[in-house]
């Protein structure tokens, strides 16, 4: 699984990147080999005004099945990456639920009279 951050109007520290590696780690390493590639956007929507202003979008890139997009907005970097993971991870575990519990459709016999 490759992961991909980005910032914009954001700057991240050391600290924080490594935070960020981690949780999607955790959150997400279950999934690694159903998991092409993950690339994170983090953005300061507000600027310096304050607030509910990061904003974290998450692109799930996933091997045979496409893609899903997660986001979320919060007053920290720690609190945004930390709710997109939690959901990111509850969509990929359903895509992937679904697809394991297809069954095909079952097959009627007739008899011939």
């Amino acid at each position: 699984m490759e992961i991909q951050i980005v910032t914009r109007a954001l700057t991240l520290t050391a600290a924080q990147y490594e935070l960020i590696s981690r949780r999607l780690q955790f959150g997400l390493g279950r999934f690694a080999r159903r998991l092409r590639r993950v690339d994170v956007t983090l953005s300061d929507v507000n600027g310096p005004k304050g607030g509910n202003d990061i904003q974290c979008r998450m692109k799930l890139l996933l091997n045979r099945k496409g893609e899903l997009v997660v986001s979320d907005t919060s007053e920290t970097v720690e609190a945004a990456i930390s709710s997109v993971t939690a959901r990111a991870a509850m969509a990929v575990n359903r895509l992937v639920g679904r697809h394991q519990n297809r069954q095909p459709a079952p097959r009627h016999e007739f008899a011939a009279s």
